[in-house]
């Protein structure tokens, strides 16, 4: 089951995520950037992703594109370079790719390639640090956790998106659990990296999405259809309003007057309304 979760700030979205994840089974990753949910996860299941590393150890296509949809939203030129040099080296994985693609990106003849390989230099931690950890060991210590709460001290923001979309996308890969997604209002995490691809890099069959955002037009595009089901708070905005009805979204309630708190659940495959 996917839930999407939406209405203008300040209506209790928070509230009812929090009450979908007291009746879920399985993992539960809270993307919590905002600290939003510092009361609702134990301290010690707190982990912070400065340290990750996404380019260290062996890296597959997959593991590429995820890093690629995280730091750029329009190109696909890193995944591209990549793609070519396992395919050269008739290797599935391998360690050193991203620098090796980045090195061919800076060597291209095309002026906008070597433009991003300029910005992804500058965005990549390719100088290692001792304190550096690859995926592979962030998720070994994730592993027992029954519920995460991701979070970042001093990150970039596309950094942070490169890392948390990589871990993500991994953990989807590798698993045979279910396991949750939760982001509550994170617009720019999602719509400034390039979630189409990301969603393309894992196994869906595994993960649920539990989503909230305040405005119809933050929602991204390629998130919507894989939504099962839709809790509508408070909207007041005209803009809004046309967009709920633009979508064929209908519901009894008057969703300019319902209090915090309130909403209205809406099965977006039948667009049918459920009683609460």
């Amino acid at each position: 089951m996917n839930s999407l979760i939406i209405g203008q700030s300040a209506t209790g979205k928070t509230s009812t995520i929090k009450k979908l994840l007291n009746s879920v089974e399985g993992k539960i990753i809270i993307l919590d950037f905002n600290n939003q949910y510092n009361d609702f996860v134990d301290d010690k299941y707190k982990y912070f992703l400065d340290d990750v590393n996404p380019i260290l150890g062996e890296i597959d296509l997959d593991d590429a594109r995820a890093i690629n949809a995280g730091y750029l939203y329009t190109s696909n030129c890193l995944h591209n370079k990549c793609e070519e040099l396992l395919r050269e080296t008739k290797v599935e994985r391998k360690e050193g790719l991203i620098e090796e693609a980045l090195e061919r990106l800076h060597i291209s003849w095309d002026n906008t390639e070597m433009a991003y390989a300029k910005e992804l230099t500058k965005r990549i931690p390719i100088r290692k640090n001792k304190k550096h950890i690859s995926i592979d060991e962030a998720l070994e210590t994730l592993s027992s956790f029954p519920i995460i709460s991701l979070k970042s001290k001093s990150m970039h923001s596309d950094h942070m998106r490169a890392v948390a979309f990589s871990l993500l996308s991994r953990l989807s890969r590798t698993t045979n659990e279910p396991f949750y997604i939760v982001a509550d209002d994170l617009t720019s995490f999602f719509n400034q990296g390039n979630v189409g691809l990301l969603l393309k890099t894992m196994k869906l069959e595994h993960v649920h999405f539990i989503v909230g955002f305040n405005k119809m037009n933050n929602i991204p595009k390629r998130l919507y259809p894989l939504m099962d089901r839709l809790y509508l708070h408070r909207f007041e905005s005209n803009a809004d309003l046309k967009e709920i009805k633009k979508m064929g979204i209908k519901t009894k309630s008057n969703i300019k007057k319902l209090e915090n708190g309130e909403f209205a659940i809406i099965e977006t495959k039948t667009k049918q309304e459920v009683s609460v």
